[in-house]
């Protein structure tokens, strides 16, 4: 393990304990359970660490989503928690605490999940080109011949998010928002006072969603075509 990650653990660790003293300090049930549900993806998310080996800008995007989730149920402000603050009040419409980390957490969801495509196209990749170049040496080879070299085919590009991935991209982070709003109607469910919200609140959410994953695909999309561009041999 390395410092970097190390350091990012013991930040998560503290924040989580911190949080959680202060739910069960207050009687917050809701929290409790999300604080609970928290554990959950933080072992999953590991565990497809260990696999993807996740950058650590976006572990720690990761990990402050996470910070910014539970200040969001716990922290007061004007009576009501800090989800339910108007960052930018216009009359009839407006920007909530809500919004706003909904479509920073869901981003982040779609940048993490780009990296996990990315790294399952590039073993896709490897493998494929070492069966194909194991089956060359084995036909070319005769019984008592000796192999002087393999061939390698093995491509030199990096994965890049082309229009269709970026689509891709967008509906992976707004599957896992879906989730995150089945998660929260698992809390009306199973808590007798939450501060979920009814059908707009649930609306707004998605739609914060989808703005933050359709924000993270197209700058993953320029941020490749810039790579790419540069990448390029100049005559």
């Amino acid at each position: 393990m390395s410092k970097s990650f190390r350091t990012l653990a013991i930040f998560v660790l503290l924040y989580m304990l911190t949080c959680a003293t202060f739910a069960i300090i207050r009687g917050n049930q809701e929290f409790i359970f999300y604080t609970i549900t928290m554990l959950i993806m933080i072992a999953a998310l590991l565990a497809i660490h260990a696999r993807v080996h996740f950058t650590m800008p976006v572990l720690w995007a990761l990990a402050l989503w996470g910070l910014f989730h539970l200040a969001g149920g716990l922290v007061p402000v004007n009576n009501l928690v800090l989800y339910s603050y108007w960052l930018l009040d216009f009359g009839t419409f407006g920007v909530r605490y809500d919004h706003a980390i909904h479509a920073y957490g869901f981003a982040t969801a779609t940048c993490a999940s780009w990296q996990a495509l990315a790294a399952a196209m590039t073993r896709a990749q490897s493998d494929g080109c070492h069966g194909r170049c194991s089956e060359r040496l084995c036909e070319a080879q005769e019984p008592n011949d000796q192999p002087e070299s393999q061939p390698n085919d093995a491509p030199n590009t990096k994965p890049r998010v082309t229009l269709g991935i970026a689509i891709a991209l967008i509906f992976m982070g707004t599957g896992l928002g879906a989730l995150n709003e089945v998660i929260e109607f698992a809390a009306t469910k199973l808590l007798p006072n939450t501060n979920v919200g009814g059908y707009e609140n649930t609306a707004w959410d998605l739609v914060s969603n989808l703005t933050g994953a359709t924000f993270a695909a197209c700058l993953l999309a320029f941020n490749s075509r810039r790579e790419a561009a540069r990448s390029k041999p100049t005559s």
